[in-house]
């Protein structure tokens, strides 16, 4: 009896997972589907936006001096943000020397999972 049970439970546990990405394979377009059309319709129309950008240009054109571009000079030019962006630059190749590094093993594990197959602990020598 008790055979029986587990075998009833291990099947409904199975027939429930298979609901669940029924499910999911089924929500997940769905519910995509309806977050980007209330984005679309958040959106602002297309004229407005035409309008906004043809009044922020006439204004801008009419605004720049050279006494503005010499200032954006100068704060561009400030030690500490040129110090910043370069340690920025170091962050991101560190960023990427250790993407590389882990590839390999997200490879491995995908080839693992990919053929249903797991790792033991190696006990130490």
């Amino acid at each position: 009896r008790l055979s029986q049970f587990r075998a009833a439970l291990e099947a409904e546990s199975v027939v429930s997972k298979r609901l669940y990405l029924v499910k999911c394979e089924y929500r997940a377009p769905l519910r995509a589907f309806w977050e980007a059309h209330s984005s679309v319709q958040r959106a602002p129309s297309l004229k407005l936006v035409e309008e906004k950008l043809s009044a922020l240009s006439a204004t801008s054109k009419r605004n720049k001096s050279p006494a503005d571009k010499d200032n954006l000079q100068k704060l561009l030019e400030t030690p500490m943000l040129v110090e910043l962006l370069s340690l920025e630059r170091q962050l991101e190749n560190y960023e990427v020397d250790m993407a590389s590094a882990l590839y390999p093993f997200c490879e491995l594990a995908r080839f693992l999972d990919q053929k249903k197959a797991s790792v033991r602990n190696a006990t130490p020598v």
